[in-house]
């Protein structure tokens, strides 16, 4: 909507009436004047607690800590402007900002809000909307914006405007001053947030993997994500989040703000994100299940399982059964970078799949609940799988140029798709679909020795190199993989009654509302495995039992060999090759690559130590860990130029990374720098 008297492209306008306010107690009211004197509440970036360099915004915010104050616009002073009424704040460090109002005050009016910021020692920047803040609890707009990322600034400005009349004495402005943590520069999904890629191998290490994010186990397919921890997400500050028992679709978004910002400074974005949503806005969480920055990186975002359905913040009246992703920046005029492009289409492909929904390119049908958006209250209307923030609700998120790019996301979310991990999906199909299993509640997931997918009626399952198998089961949502497999269909009684018996035990409940009581299996249960040949060998020569742990399963063929599963590692047999252990983040990341049956093949040794870390040489390539970078596979034309400079002893150090396909060839990350390899051409180039 455009205004005359607004030089600069037209403020986002709210259509719909303010929702109650669900905030509670708001900070301490400061005045312009004693906006840098007064205290104000420090927090801590998680367990992000070491010292960093100072911020740019204010030397005293330091150490990925995030400073928030409430400054009232009526206290600022007031000017004027080709006729509309500007508020400045000039003694305002600062690198987010949002505003909230009284509900009351804005009872069924539009509500249009921007702001700028004057760059430190520099001049004003460009006016950025603030996105209506939509309440993942109730679905209506909250009396507030979204925080927009400005950079570090000295000054700020601000317009509002009630149904085309100034607001800003009705506006609060919440100043976020936040700074770089000392891990930030070296941010990166590490061993312990390594992910499954085209694999059912089993991780015999996934164990260490709950002490990053518990309610985030290890993924099968998914792509490389920074995890809450990595990023420095304070769990002080949030409360417990919804889910739900199907995705439907994927909402992208934009959070606005400037795109000015660095890679380094992505994470301390974040931090801003969850303070300004969970102490500004009262919410549970991080409104926005997964974010993106303009690198490419993906980033875990809402709590409660990036395997499960939550519900976030991302569109009112859809934010239940859709993912939302959100692009950090706005892209209403500026070009969308083709790692943007690449990223939302893969992590979006990677939701559908794993929700048994493979044509990124279809539809799903709503049930608007919802006033005040783009369809009629009431009506059910189809929806693309992929869709944007506009086309449901009253606003230009996420931006021109990012919305004329939903179309090569979707193209690139159903290559993700066709090439990825269907072993699952097969298995539901095989079984009946969701005529007889329900809907996709978890996605592919580990749990125990087991990959699952948990379904609203049953189970998919698989182990190993073995094909999955799925399961019909009342039981879905007290299983454990302690049950084992069921191994008969589930039994109806009198008066809601049911029991289904299981590898270990039976399972039964007197009644539909009853308590889930599983009874174990009184015969000997399979704990106790053999260990033979080469396998016995390696595992005894490596301490038995009292180091490697007890076998946890038996003996099996993979990949043409033969794989046995312990307690604290994984010993893999092959002809010709030998018997050889895996274990700890090498390990991990070598399950990550797909195991025996994945690009590196068989171990051909055991891990040994290095100076600075430790390695282990597969038949196609090594994997290579230091604490500084994790685990990290090496191979082809990119290994064999990291050899010849001396590996890890030479300029490169450690890779810090995976091989990740770009255009015209793949690259590498490593501590001294990237490795690029040309496909056309052969050449190597280090950037």
């Amino acid at each position: 909507m455009t205004d005359a008297r607004f030089p600069r492209p037209s403020m986002h306008r709210s259509r719909g009436p303010a929702a109650p306010s669900p905030h509670g107690a708001r900070g301490p009211v400061l005045s312009r004047r004693g906006l840098l004197a007064a205290s104000a509440a420090v927090v801590p970036a998680a367990t992000i607690g070491l010292a960093a360099p100072a911020a740019v915004a204010d030397p005293e915010v330091t150490g990925g800590r995030t400073r928030r104050r409430r400054v009232p616009l009526a206290d600022a002073e007031r000017r004027t402007a080709d006729g509309a009424v500007i508020r400045r704040v000039s003694d305002a460090p600062a690198t987010m900002v949002g505003l909230t109002w009284d509900a009351d005050d804005a009872a069924g009016a539009d509500v249009a809000a921007r702001v700028r910021g004057r760059s430190v020692g520099g001049g004003w920047g460009d006016w950025h909307d603030l996105e209506p803040a939509i309440d993942p609890d109730t679905g209506d707009e909250a009396p507030g914006t979204e925080i927009a990322w400005l950079g570090p600034v000295d000054a700020l400005e601000f317009r509002a405007e009630f149904d085309g009349s100034d607001a800003t004495a009705a506006m609060t402005a919440h100043v976020l001053t936040t700074s770089e943590a000392s891990t930030d520069s070296s941010m990166r999904p590490d061993a312990e947030d390594a992910v499954a890629t085209l694999s059912s191998t089993r991780a015999t290490t996934a164990s260490t993997l709950s002490s990053t994010d518990p309610t985030t186990p290890l993924l099968m397919g998914a792509p490389a994500i920074i995890r809450r921890a990595t990023w420095g997400a304070d769990e002080t500050l949030t409360r417990a989040t919804t889910g739900h028992d199907e995705m439907r679709s994927v909402v992208v978004h934009h959070t606005a703000g400037t795109n000015s910002y660095t890679r380094t400074q992505s994470a301390q974005i974040l931090r801003g994100i969850l303070e300004y949503h969970t102490q500004t806005l009262g919410w549970a969480d991080v409104g926005y299940n997964i974010l993106i920055d303009k690198y490419g990186q993906i980033f875990e975002g809402r709590a409660g399982g990036l395997h499960r359905v939550v519900e976030g913040a991302h569109a009112r009246g859809y934010n239940s059964r859709t993912a939302g992703i959100s692009v950090m920046g706005d892209y209403s005029s500026t070009a969308v970078p083709s790692a943007v492009v690449s990223a939302v289409g893969r992590i979006a492909g990677w939701k559908l799949l794993g929700s048994f929904l493979d044509d990124a390119h279809g539809s799903a049908r709503f049930t608007v609940t919802a006033s005040n958006v783009v369809h009629a209250t009431g009506s059910t209307v189809s929806l693309p799988r992929i869709f944007a923030h506009r086309d449901v609700n009253y606003t230009d998120c996420p931006g021109d140029r990012l919305y004329a790019q939903l179309d090569a996301i979707r193209d690139i979310a159903q290559t993700t798709i066709d090439e990825g991990w269907r072993t699952h999906l097969d298995a539901y199909r095989a079984a009946g679909g969701s005529s007889e299993l329900g809907t996709v509640y978890q996605i592919a997931h580990w749990e125990g020795d087991t990959w699952v997918t948990r379904l609203t009626g049953g189970l998919v399952l698989s182990e190993g190199e073995e094909p999955a198998t799925a399961y019909a089961t009342p039981f879905v949502r007290s299983w454990a993989p302690s049950w084992g497999r069921p191994t008969g269909d589930a039994v109806a009684g009198s008066s809601g009654a049911v029991s289904q018996r299981f590898e270990g035990g039976t399972a039964s409940r007197s009644s539909e509302d009853a308590e889930v009581v599983f009874t174990p299996s009184t015969t000997t249960g399979p704990e106790e495995y053999e260990v033979y040949g080469a396998i016995r060998n390696t595992w005894l020569e490596g301490g038995g039992a009292d180091v490697l742990g007890a076998p946890t399963g038996p003996e099996r063929s993979v990949a043409g060999g033969r794989q046995q599963p312990f307690a604290h590692c994984l010993i893999s047999w092959k002809d010709g090759v030998g018997a050889f252990v895996t274990r700890g983040a090498i390990g991990t990341r070598w399950i990550a690559n797909g195991g025996a049956a994945g690009k590196l093949g068989f171990p051909r040794v055991n891990e040994r130590d290095i100076s600075g870390g430790a390695t282990q040489v597969f038949e196609h390539g090594d994997i290579h860990y230091s604490p500084a970078t994790g685990a990290h596979a090496t191979g082809g034309a990119i290994g064999a130029y990291w050899a010849r400079t001396r590996w890890e002893a030479g300029p490169l150090g450690f890779p810090a990374g995976e091989e990740v396909a770009v255009t015209g060839g793949v690259e590498q990350r490593f501590q001294g720098g990237t490795v690029h390899w040309n496909s056309r051409t052969g050449a190597i180039t280090v950037r």
